[in-house]
């Protein structure tokens, strides 16, 4: 009974498209090193489930995709940069025809999800990036994925 559970498990996840480790391409590692080496430089002992890492076609150019998302990391022992009022950090990498990646998004955000019908992501942010001000505020931006990087700027 176990193993069957493993399976439907081990088949939700390839359908969700959680990427296994062995098969990330040198920028998802080089991503997660980066965060683990802030963990670590901090007193912190850092720790990455399988689930913080999403293979997913986001710009429309049959190329997977990444999105690393830092909630399901952890840095035991420090205060975690990883995760704050404003959300967790994600970053985006997106394919080049090269077989590269590029990031184009690396930022903390509440919650994300992707928009497949208009190429796009919809992130929940911190309402200081729309003017708002106050403890819970929040608000909503959608950007079309390309290979040029982006972000939110809070107003001065």
């Amino acid at each position: 009974m176990l193993r069957r559970g493993l399976a439907v498990a081990a088949v939700a996840c390839t359908a969700w498209g959680v990427a296994r480790a062995d098969d990330y391409p040198a920028e998802v590692n080089a991503s997660i090193a980066a965060a683990k080496k802030y963990c670590e430089d901090n007193g912190g002992k850092f720790s990455i489930a399988p689930s913080a890492v999403h293979k997913i076609e986001l710009n429309g150019d049959k190329r997977d995709d990444y999105v690393i998302d830092f909630t399901d990391a952890v840095c035991d022992g420090a205060d975690s940069g990883l995760c704050g009022t404003g959300g967790c950090e994600i970053e985006v990498l997106v394919a080049l025809p090269s077989g590269k990646f590029v990031s184009v998004f690396d930022s903390p955000v509440l919650t994300w999800e992707v928009v497949a019908a208009t190429h796009s992501m919809r992130f929940q942010l911190h309402g200081g990036y729309c003017g708002e001000h106050g403890g819970g505020s929040h608000c909503m931006k959608t950007h079309r994925i390309t290979t040029k990087p982006f972000e939110y700027k809070m107003p001065e």
